[in-house]
C-alpha cells in the first residue's frame, strides 16, 4: 500500500485505500506516484539505457532490478531518476544482490515520497498490476495475474512468479502489486527461448533485506554490501590481490564457488597465459570475471576457494571470505594441498 508521512512522530497513515480492494483509479494513482523511470546517461548526458523502479522509503529509496543500473557500476555511469511529475534527481547505489537481480537507489532531496509497501505473498490467479517504461520510456500499467511459481527455474536456484503480462526491456525493475496496492513482485524478465514465461521476483524473497535497509540506511551502522571487507579494496579499486609466496612458479590460478569446487569445475583461468613468479603477485579484475563478480559482490559472508597450481604439478587451495577476509591475499606452502 501506499504510505505518506504526515509530522514527525504521526504513525504513517494509509494514501489511497482502504480494507477493501481498491477502485482501478486508485491503482492508477499509486503506481503512477511511486514508479519512477532510471536513466543511465553516458559522458554525453544523453540516455545509454534505461529501465524502471518504484519508491520503498519515504525518504527517496527506490528498488530496481541490478541489470538496469549494472552498466552503471561497471563504467561509472551516471543514473538520473525519473518522477512523472517531470522531477528528475541524480540517484545513488546504495545496495545491489546481483544474483537475485535487485538493487536500492538513493535520491537526496528534502522532499517525503510516496511509496509502495511489501505484501506478505501472493497465490496463483491473484489480480496483480505492473508498471513501467517500456520500449518508447512511456509510462504504462499493465493488468493480469499470478499464473504459476516457479521454483528453481531452468536449475538455476532461483524463484520467480510467472504471470499473464507481457513484458518489454524497459519494464524491468518495475512494481507489480495485489488489489490492495501491495508489492507482490519486482519486473525482471521473461523466458527468452519462448514467450511461455514473462517472471517477477517474489517480493518476500528479498523483504527481509530490504527491510532492514530501509531502516538502518543513513545510520553510522550502515556500510554497503557491495564494498563490505576492506574498504580501501574491493571493487572500485578494480582489483584485489594475490601473492604467491609458496617459493613455486604458478602457472594455473582459480577464484570458484563452493558448489565449482565440490563439482571440480574450475571455470576460468584467472592467469591466462602468464606465470605468477613466487614472490610475485597478480590484480585481478572482478568486473571481467562475470561468474565471479556475483558471489564476491553480491553474497554476504559467501565462501570462495583460491585455487593454484604450480609448475611441479602441485596445487594450492585457500578459503576465501570476501566479505570478511583481506583482499590481499597470500598463498604459501601451508595452502599445498594433500594428494
Amino acid at each position: 500500500m501506499v504510505k505518506k508521512a504526515t509530522f514527525f512522530f504521526v504513525i504513517l497513515i494509509c494514501a489511497f485505500g482502504s480494507l477493501t480492494a481498491l477502485e482501478n483509479y486508485e491503482i492508477r494513482e499509486i503506481l503512477d506516484s511511486t514508479t519512477v523511470r532510471v536513466d543511465l546517461l553516458d559522458d554525453y548526458s544523453e540516455i545509454y539505457s534505461f529501465g524502471s523502479g518504484f519508491f520503498i522509503s519515504e525518504s527517496g529509496m527506490i528498488l530496481t532490478n541490478f541489470h538496469v543500473i549494472e552498466d552503471s557500476i561497471r563504467y561509472d555511469m551516471q543514473i538520473r531518476v525519473n518522477l512523472q511529475n517531470g522531477s528528475t534527481y541524480e540517484a545513488e547505489i546504495i545496495h545491489w544482490n546481483a544474483r537475485r537481480d535487485w538493487a536500492v537507489l538513493q535520491i537526496y532531496s528534502s522532499n517525503q515520497y510516496p511509496y509502495l509497501e511489501f505484501a506478505e505473498g501472493a497465490e496463483i490467479l491473484d489480480d496483480i498490476w505492473a508498471a513501467g517504461f517500456p520500449i518508447t520510456g512511456n509510462f504504462k500499467i499493465t493488468a493480469g495475474m499470478i499464473n504459476s511459481y516457479q521454483p528453481d527455474f531452468m536449475d538455476e536456484g532461483l524463484d520467480y512468479y510467472d504471470v499473464s503480462m507481457k513484458f518489454d526491456g524497459g519494464n524491468s525493475g518495475g512494481p507489480v502489486i495485489n488489489n490492495d496496492g501491495d508489492v507482490v513482485g519486482i519486473v525482471v524478465a521473461y523466458y527468452t527461448e519462448a514467450r511461455a514465461f514473462d517472471f517477477i521476483i517474489p517480493i518476500e524473497e528479498v523483504a527481509e533485506e530490504i527491510y532492514w535497509l530501509r531502516y538502518i540506511s543513513g545510520s553510522q551502522a550502515y556500510v554497503p554490501s557491495r564494498i563490505s571487507g576492506i574498504e580501501d579494496i574491493g571493487y572500485f579499486s578494480d582489483y584485489f590481490m594475490i601473492t604467491n609466496n609458496t617459493g613455486f612458479d604458478i602457472w594455473y590460478l582459480y577464484v570458484i564457488t563452493d558448489e565449482m569446487f565440490e563439482a571440480e569445475d574450475q571455470g576460468e583461468d584467472l592467469l591466462g597465459d602468464e606465470i605468477l613468479y613466487n614472490e610475485y603477485y597478480a590484480e585481478i579484475d572482478p568486473s571481467l570475471y562475470d561468474w565471479l563478480y556475483d558471489p564476491i559482490f553480491v553474497e554476504w559472508d559467501m565462501r570462495l576457494h583460491i585455487l593454484a597450481e604450480d609448475l611441479d604439478g602441485d596445487k594450492y587451495h585457500l578459503e576465501w571470505y570476501p566479505d570478511s577476509d583481506s583482499w590481499e591475499i597470500i598463498l604459501t606452502l601451508d595452502d599445498l594441498m594433500d594428494e
